[in-house]
């Protein structure tokens, strides 16, 4: 459970990244004029923070550096 909840905290905070990298900016400018991509970074901030506090509610651990070859 620990691992899987920190699997999928990694994964949005890698979306949320990618959002605020700029990627998305080379294509739709930047995104203080882009309401969709403005959007899209402020779900996936609350959506960080809302799983954020779900694991400290259950004391589940947050784990710095994950590696995804552990289980392969």
């Amino acid at each position: 459970m620990i691992e899987w909840a920190n699997r999928e905290l990694s994964t949005l905070e890698g979306q949320l990244a990618f959002w605020k990298s700029g990627v998305a900016r080379l294509v739709n400018g930047p995104y203080e004029d882009d309401t969709i991509t403005r959007s899209v970074i402020d779900a996936l901030e609350k959506h960080v923070a809302d799983w954020r506090d779900l694991m400290a509610r259950h004391d589940i651990p947050v784990q710095q550096n994950l590696s995804s070859d552990k289980e392969h």
